[in-house]
């Protein structure tokens, strides 16, 4: 009889543990197919260079380049740029793989901040016994669910680059997961022997914080916050649970000392940079007077969506100069949550974890680094607090009201899984999406060349063109559409608009410009006039346009590579070998690059300037030094194989 009941009892909980993993399942692969309506959506222009460079990849070598020299942090994202790697094949005619690849690993972090409710609600019905709650799977479950269908998340996904944002999170997400599991072990432990001073689960929670936080940051460098992240755990959720308070000091010490290396260096890039960015027009102050407006910002359109607003298209965003009373409301506000929350955290303590999750997940990229002001991908992780404690809040209420509200949630929720079907339905479709991103982003340079290349691939000149003028009325400093602009009315024989727009560039060259991809256009209207498609203007426009730009101090070092280029196919054209091999030259200068390298060798030898090749090969290109060991292989392989193609070339004439 009692082996029946035994079996009954067993078979049930069998039954509901499947019965919760289906419907975990079901969220997972709902949230999925809302997010497949965005697949065919756009590459942007943060993915070109990255993704771009995998046409380079065809050997094991330029796939390890490829790896460990991208330059989009100072750790190189090696970890993200392998999973592109992963999908070289896709490259370029199946982009629609890397939206796949995006969608999946969304699916898996929703997972993963079902793992990491779950614990953390597990360990705050511990701190208040007192609350009558439903289990920490329905906390969880909910939250995750919430987070994963915000449509503010799109951009981290529709994105492809920010792969990197999400695979970093992914990792963040995993070892805080396998953290927090150790700790549950731990109290498990507690419980079962009655021992506190236990060290079950201890590697758990080493690996969770030592080997995941390298995973993430050479991910995307903001994976030095899981440290961060587990010491808001520990300061407010985990504080005063007897059961796991062993070794606790060690803990919250370990992961302070990621919070104090964090602050130290935002110390450290102040002092560095003295108020000022060099490569910006805005400075420190102006930044983080603009961060604290645009925090406000980020949590209205996270809980109340707007669909044109999620789009990535925000370099139009305007910098806040002047302290009005609206900044200086801010300034007091941020600070006075912070407070209150670091002294509040054992009375509220989930309030605390909620504030302190969202402020501390923003401390790199909201701050005062000098990235750009405003980016939705910024919220991803940063949100996982708030859900989990809107969540949490609803499960305090009085169980008479509980229905209640619990019912209101979910229809809350139906809202925004609709907002974010019409938001990935946007983003699928790039036509419109563009159309709608160019009138929310009046000015925006990005969303108008969006739109404007959008109608140059579809053969709608005039469309485009009316996107151009439209842009330059808004952003007169904006040069790279004044050239477009003029590349379109060249091509279009319109000869007063191009020699408008040619005077407008000429006038422009010595006043203050917002530089963008100005390179680009002049070198397709040199393409344009090589074939006769551009009578109005000649190569003496074009040389003397490029010679100007070329004159201003403010330029980078790309910005002038590009144009020395630029002016290099212009010599190529005009079949003047002495200017193209001076413009190959100045451009090598500048970067030292071994692709430009071979570019000029090539050059020497095909034109038969065999000594000078020499020279250049021996003196140049093999005395150059890296500090990065795969550089330097590259640069020791191609000085090894120029030496040995232009020694046979002499031997053959000797």
């Amino acid at each position: 009889m009692f082996h029946n009941t035994f079996s009954i009892i067993h078979t049930m909980q069998n039954s509901r543990y499947f019965i919760k993993s289906l419907l975990l399942l079901i969220i997972l692969i709902l949230v999925a197919l809302v997010y497949l309506n965005g697949i065919t959506g756009s590459l942007y222009y943060d993915d070109m260079r990255p993704i771009g460079n995998l046409t380079h990849v065809v050997d094991i070598d330029t796939a390890i380049y490829y790896i460990f020299t991208e330059t989009s942090g100072t750790l190189g994202r090696p970890i993200s740029m392998l999973t592109f790697l992963l999908q070289v094949n896709s490259w370029p005619d199946n982009i629609e793989n890397f939206f796949l690849f995006n969608i999946i690993l969304h699916s898996f972090n929703i997972f993963l901040v079902f793992i990491v409710s779950y614990y953390i609600a597990f360990f705050y019905s511990k701190k208040n016994p007192t609350h009558d709650k439903f289990s920490p799977f329905w906390v969880a479950l909910l939250a995750a669910s919430f987070w994963g269908i915000l449509p503010l998340n799109v951009s981290s996904s529709l994105i492809a680059i920010q792969r990197m944002t999400t695979l970093s999170s992914f990792f963040m997400l995993s070892g805080i997961s396998l953290y927090l599991h150790g700790l549950y072990k731990q109290y498990n432990h507690t419980l079962k022997s009655n021992v506190v001073e236990n060290n079950k689960g201890l590697y758990l929670q080493f690996i969770g914080l030592i080997l995941f936080t390298l995973l993430a940051m050479f991910s995307k460098e903001n994976g030095i916050l899981l440290p961060v992240f587990i010491f808001i755990i520990e300061f407010t959720i985990l504080n005063k649970i007897p059961q796991i308070a062993y070794r606790r000091k060690l803990r919250t010490s370990a992961t302070l000392l990621g919070l104090i290396v964090i602050i130290s260096y935002l110390i450290y890039t102040v002092i560095l940079n003295q108020g000022i960015y060099p490569s910006r027009d805005f400075t420190v102050l102006e930044r983080v007077q603009s961060q604290v407006i645009i925090l406000f910002e980020y949590v209205k359109l996270a809980f109340f969506p707007e669909i044109t607003a999620f789009n990535p298209f925000h370099d139009n965003y305007p910098i806040i100069r002047d302290l009005s009373w609206k900044v200086i409301l801010a300034f007091i506000f941020w600070p006075s949550i912070l407070l209150f929350a670091l002294v509040q955290r054992n009375k509220y303590p989930l309030l605390s974890f909620a504030i302190l999750w969202f402020l501390f997940a923003h401390l790199l990229e909201s701050t005062v680094i000098a990235l750009e002001l405003y980016f939705e991908h910024r919220n991803y992780l940063a949100l996982v607090g708030l859900c989990l404690a809107i969540v949490l809040t609803i499960n305090n209420i009085p169980k008479k009201y509980q229905k209640l509200y619990l019912f209101i949630f979910c229809i809350y929720l139906m809202l925004l899984t609709f907002s974010l079907y019409q938001t990935t339905k946007l983003w699928g479709q790039p036509i419109k999406a563009a159309q709608a991103w160019f009138i929310k982003q009046p000015g925006s340079l990005r969303a108008s060349t969006n739109l404007s290349d959008l109608y140059l691939n579809n053969n709608q000149w005039p469309q485009a063109l009316n996107i151009l003028k439209y842009q330059n009325e808004k952003c007169p400093k904006c040069i790279s559409t004044k050239a477009q602009a003029m590349l379109i009315s060249c091509a279009m024989d319109n000869e007063e608009m191009t020699l408008k727009y040619y005077n407008d560039i000429l006038q422009q060259t010595s006043l203050p410009i917002h530089f963008g991809n100005t390179h680009a256009p002049l070198s397709l209207l040199q393409q344009h006039i090589e074939q006769g498609h551009c009578s109005v203007l000649d190569f003496s426009h074009l040389k003397t346009i490029n010679t100007k730009l070329l004159a201003r101090t403010d330029l980078n070092f790309d910005e002038r590579i590009a144009l020395y280029i630029n002016m290099h196919q212009i010599a190529v054209a005009e079949d003047d070998q002495e200017e193209n091999l001076r413009f190959l030259l100045l451009a090598w200068n500048e970067n030292k690059d071994v692709n430009m390298a071979y570019i000029i060798t090539k050059y020497q030898v095909d034109n038969k300037k065999y000594l000078e090749a020499k020279n250049f090969i021996y003196n140049d290109l093999c005395q150059l030094q890296s500090n990065n060991q795969l550089k330097m292989n590259k640069i020791k392989l191609a000085c090894q194989t120029s030496k040995q193609l232009i020694n046979s070339f002499i031997n053959n004439l000797e």
